[in-house]
């Protein structure tokens, strides 16, 4: 049975050299016999509603089942592709649209000529925890590079780290919850107990000396596009929106710190406000406006806007980078044989602010940009961004002819059982992937010379610039891959679901035993001895998590420190035995086993926190106060619940 080939092979896809053929070529001789001498980036098909019959051309057929904002489906006809309609095959399209993020498993259902305007794992960038976690390891190898972050806080993981932070001494910061959007949930604050009501959120510093536009405070929404990531491609878009505070700016103190529409910038949150204003016919006044406007302006205040782009730019860049490793993975993971190259594209929506340096600052990364068009300016620049960035794809209207055909040829293989040579003969005359690669940036090259895009990786000078962030960010994945791995492998040895069956409230520790070569008799014996009496009880049940971590129990306070010579004595201690796993005790319930110093290193140790100087003159608040409440629990089950919650949050 031959195996589905891919429309646009590897190169390491058998082929007769003599006869290959660039992708121009190849879809001129394209199965249906038509003439395909138009720009592989647009279709001479018309829409669904005006579409010849007579058309020679197959239609690029976009389905638009999953995205809500009319000006995608605009643009679409602007290129001339059809819309799928919903009573049509919903297998039958070229490209799928939606607005929400992609699993792995619906790029795999993907037919040989379907794209998909998602990656899978960009959440690492596009979510507020992964892109703060992510910048941390970056910037803990490349400080100056990775600044343009402001320091944030993961809570409730990070609590006590913030509450005893320096930075915040003073200082006013934001409060964002995890999964909130459009300025929703937002809270400014200069009290560091208020971060305490919030549960999952991240804490991050105000940047509260911004440029100002006539007195008032603004944001960038800056487009970028990923079209590939195999080979990666990034373009930014060179027009985006300039979205203005509707009240003039103030240093936050108590009196304006809740004035929403003074200090935050999303749209969502200030075109409520009275003052908001728009000119239908004027993109460089209202409380939107163009970038050519922020060009002009910062010229007159003396500042290079050639400068700030190139660090905007940068920026893009660098933020791509920290989750390139992953991209890739899961990119490749997610694709079968059958899939041919340049499957996913995703536009990425960068918030940006420009403090009074000009320094840019990263905000936010958006996988989902708002594609509404609630004023004349953002209907000119989204749609002329989505209109060029489907042109951007490169798709030849044949593509989808030819995929088919061999897709029906295979079925009938596996149908009849009967071999023909029809799947061969397409894909030996097949381009290999450089001219593939060759042709798309042809045209992309002709799409930027006439559009708004501009290719800031790869280039000449960019390629070799951040190669060191590439790798070091390639380490980093490959060490939390094997650290997940080996945390994979003890939490299936880790099984509470029979917990409440093994222990019973007469019995709370009847089967536990340091030792697993004890008999049962020694271990029921034991048992009933505890069972007599509680204070018994509790001093055996703290000497056990004592024997077993090697660390004192200390009621820690904030900011008390230990001597530096017990400090270091007491964190090599637990390093040392960190390294040495087979020596660890286990306690033993029925079947079921619980190694709790592995636990510990998952919860104390993961692999972007370990670092031995962090431990070295002051035991993590954090740390002690789980080993107290670990100390202070009679009970086993409670033990296991504060063991899985902490795990849970620093587990990758």
């Amino acid at each position: 049975m031959t195996e589905l080939p891919s429309v646009f092979p590897n190169t390491t896809t058998p082929r007769r050299q003599d006869k290959s053929k660039s992708l121009d070529s190849l879809l001129e001789e394209s199965p249906n016999g038509s003439d395909s001498s138009s720009s592989p980036g647009a279709s001479s098909c018309s829409s669904e509603e005006s579409a010849s019959p007579s058309s020679k051309l197959s239609p690029i057929i976009i389905d638009l089942t999953s995205c809500k904002y009319n000006v995608v489906r605009e643009a679409a006809l602007a290129n001339g592709w059809k819309i799928r309609k919903p009573t049509s095959n919903a297998k039958d399209f070229t490209v799928f649209w939606m607005d929400q993020s992609s699993a792995p498993d619906r790029i795999m259902k993907l037919r040989t000529f379907q794209k998909i305007n998602h990656f899978p794992a960009m959440g690492g960038i596009c979510r507020k925890i992964p892109l703060a976690r992510n910048m941390k390891r970056l910037r803990k190898a490349f400080p100056e590079d990775f600044s343009f972050l402001p320091h944030t806080w993961v809570l409730p993981q990070e609590y006590f780290k913030f509450k005893n932070s320096k930075k915040i001494i003073g200082k006013t910061y934001i409060i964002k919850p995890t999964a909130g959007c459009q300025g929703k949930g937002i809270v400014l604050t200069q009290d560091p107990t208020d971060a305490e009501r919030y549960g999952d959120c991240v804490v991050q510093l105000y940047v509260d000396r911004p440029f100002l536009i006539d007195g008032y405070k603004f944001d960038l929404r800056v487009y970028a596009l990923v079209l590939s990531v195999d080979p990666l491609k990034i373009f930014m878009y060179k027009e985006g929106l300039v979205r203005i505070c509707t009240e003039k700016y103030k240093a936050p103190s108590s009196l304006n710190i809740k004035t929403d529409c003074m200090h935050l910038t999303n749209y969502s949150v200030n075109k409520k406000s009275d003052c908001f204003e728009y000119d239908p016919n004027n993109f460089s006044v209202g409380s939107k406006r163009d970038f050519n406007f922020l060009n002009k302006y910062l010229e007159s205040q003396g500042h290079s806007p050639d400068k700030v782009w190139d660090s905007i730019a940068d920026i893009i860049i660098k933020t791509v980078l920290t989750i390139y490793p992953q991209l890739l993975h899961q990119y490749r993971t997610s694709l079968t044989p059958k899939h041919g190259d340049f499957v996913c594209f995703e536009i990425l929506g960068f918030d940006i602010l420009l403090d009074e340096t000009i320094k840019p600052w990263l905000l936010e990364v958006n996988h989902s940009p708002s594609f509404n068009t609630d004023t004349p300016l953002d209907k000119h620049v989204k749609l002329n961004l989505l209109t060029e960035t489907m042109k951007m794809l490169a798709i030849n209207p044949n593509e989808r002819i030819i995929g088919m055909k061999i897709e029906k040829a295979m079925s009938r293989e596996r149908i009849t059982g009967h071999y023909s040579n029809d799947v061969e003969k397409i894909v030996e005359n097949m381009p290999s992937r450089e001219e593939i690669i060759a042709t798309h940036t042809r045209i992309e090259d002709e799409v930027m010379s006439k559009g708004k895009y501009k290719r800031i990786y790869p280039t000449s000078t960019t390629t070799a610039l951040y190669s060191k962030f590439i790798e070091k960010a390639s380490q980093e994945f490959t060490s939390a891959q094997s650290h997940f791995m080996t945390s994979s492998a003890l939490n299936k040895q880790v099984s509470l679901s029979n917990v409440s069956n093994n222990i019973n409230s007469n019995h709370p520790h009847s089967r536990i035993t340091h030792d697993r070569s004890k008999s049962a008799s020694e271990v029921e014996g034991r048992g009933r001895a505890r069972s007599n009496s509680s204070s018994s009880t509790r001093a055996s049940d703290k000497q056990q998590i004592r024997g077993t971590t090697k660390l004192p129990l200390i009621r820690a306070k904030s900011g008390s420190k230990i001597p530096p010579k017990s400090a270091s004595e007491q964190s090599s201690r637990w390093l040392e035995k960190r390294k040495s796993a087979q020596n660890r005790p286990s306690y033993k319930i029925s079947t079921k086993t619980l190694n709790f110093p592995s636990v510990f290193d998952q919860v104390f140790f993961p692999e972007d926190r370990c670092d031995e100087t962090e431990h070295n003159h002051l035991i993590d608040e954090e740390e002690a106060k789980v080993l107290e409440l670990l100390a202070e629990s009679n009970n086993l089950r409670k033990k296991f619940q504060i063991l899985t919650s902490v795990n849970k949050h620093w587990s990758p």
